[in-house]
Formats: C-alpha cells, sequence, structure tokens
C-alpha cells in the first residue's frame, strides 16, 4: 500500500531534526504498540540512541534542564518510530491524545514541565496540527536503565481500510 501524502510530511518533518529514529524494540515480554478501538496505547520510552540510553540520573542533579529536554525530545521520537511500525503509515494519526512523563528528579526539583516540554514541542512540530495533546509530568524515584526519563502516549488513528 503506498504511503500518504500525511506519513511522507511528518517523516520530512523529523529528517528536519536531524535525528535518525531507528527502529524501537521493547526490552522486554512487552509490545512497544498496542491498538485497540482507534486508540494506539505506546508503551514507555526511555531516551536511548543505538540500544545505550543517552541520559541517565537525576534532572537538578547531574543532568541539567537543558539536557533532560533533550532527552524527552528523544523518547518521543522513539515512540513515533514505534507508532511508525506499528502502523506501518503515520498518515494514519488523526490526534495525540495523552502522554505521560515520569522524570527522574533530584530532591527539590520542580520544573517538571518545563522537561516534559521537550516532548511536546517535538510532537506539536512534527504532528502539527495534530500533536496537541494533554499531558501529565511526574517526579519519580527511580527508572529503568537509571535513565532521566520515560514517556509513555496514547494516539487516535484511522482504521485500516
Amino acid at each position: 500500500m503506498p504511503l500518504s501524502d500525511r506519513h511522507r510530511l511528518i517523516e520530512t518533518r523529523i529528517a528536519a531534526l536531524g535525528i535518525e529514529l531507528g527502529v524501537s524494540k521493547p526490552g522486554g515480554a512487552y509490545a512497544s504498540a498496542v491498538e485497540y478501538g482507534g486508540l494506539v496505547q505506546v508503551s514507555g520510552m526511555v531516551p536511548s540512541l543505538d540500544g545505550k540510553v543517552i541520559s541517565v540520573g537525576r534532572v537538578g542533579g547531574e543532568v541539567t534542564l537543558e539536557d533532560a529536554q533533550h532527552a524527552a525530545k528523544i523518547s518521543t521520537l522513539r515512540c513515533l518510530a514505534a507508532l511508525r511500525e506499528h502502523l506501518g503509515d503515520l498518515g494514519r494519526i488523526r490526534q495525540v491524545t495523552k502522554m505521560t512523563v515520569y522524570i527522574q528528579s533530584a530532591p527539590g526539583f520542580l520544573q517538571l514541565s518545563e522537561v516534559s516540554n521537550g516532548a511536546s514541542e517535538t510532537l506539536n512540530a512534527v504532528l502539527a496540527p495534530f500533536g496537541q495533546h494533554a499531558r501529565t509530568s511526574v517526579g519519580v524515584f527511580a527508572l529503568p536503565r537509571n535513565a532521566v526519563l520515560e514517556l509513555d502516549m496514547t494516539v487516535a488513528v484511522d482504521p485500516l481500510h
């Protein structure tokens, strides 16, 4: 099946960011994405490139706000890679409905929403106008592989014809 014009536009926007999505493989006995009833749930993604977590530790400690925002961008792109693999055509995306960002933060670090903006701005730029979403930012004690953050999302999609 040929790819849609929207898919090509989204891929062009992703390429303009200069980061190769690669393949998004789950790190355990689960699926990267599951579709049911017109929604796709994308599993939590840590900021990794070529299988290596690029930002570890606590934001507000050994990780700066700017580095955490970049990590959020990478995790968002990994979610899009999982969607591309699952859907085949990113043009099927109708709306990102919800994103949750879990941030490994140092005591007293309160700029959780600012960290998550790295993900939200990426979604809005790549999927405009369908990237606008509801969001929750949560500070946590620990995350898999000591990643600075992990994010997941829910996306409404067009059904296959």
